[in-house]
């Protein structure tokens, strides 16, 4: 299959999700439907490529370094958001400002301890 048409898919997905903001669904609810609708794009994609294959060689390196790792990051980022938004703490606001503060902390050592590879990436996109 021609990039340009899982392009279009990813396209697809993103005015998908943005209509999903439309509807002003709880946080909860619309970060489990955007999940739903990520996962689904991917199911679409991987069958497409197993079913066509790839028009060449750059499409195929195309689709991997760049347009699945986009629908991918939809899907990890709405899944974190499901994920928080379910495990948030009911208690007092300060609970849930620390349980934030919590989730903030270790997004940094998260990204300290994969500075070399968040450094390459930037600098080859």
């Amino acid at each position: 299959m021609n990039c340009d048409n899982f392009t279009k898919l990813a396209e697809d997905l993103d005015e998908k999700l943005d209509h999903l903001k439309l509807e002003n669904d709880p946080v909860l609810v619309f970060s489990e439907k955007a999940v739903n609708l990520c996962i689904s794009m991917l199911q679409l994609m991987r069958g497409i490529v197993l079913e066509d294959g790839f028009n060449s060689q750059n499409d195929e390196i195309e689709f991997f370094k760049n347009i699945k790792p986009k629908v991918f990051g939809k899907l990890y980022y709405h899944t974190q958001i499901f994920n928080y938004e379910s495990m948030r703490a009911i208690g007092s606001k300060k609970s849930q400002r620390n349980q934030l503060i919590s989730e903030q902390d270790k997004l940094h050592i998260f990204t300290r301890d994969n500075l070399e590879f968040y450094q390459y990436y930037r600098g080859h996109c």
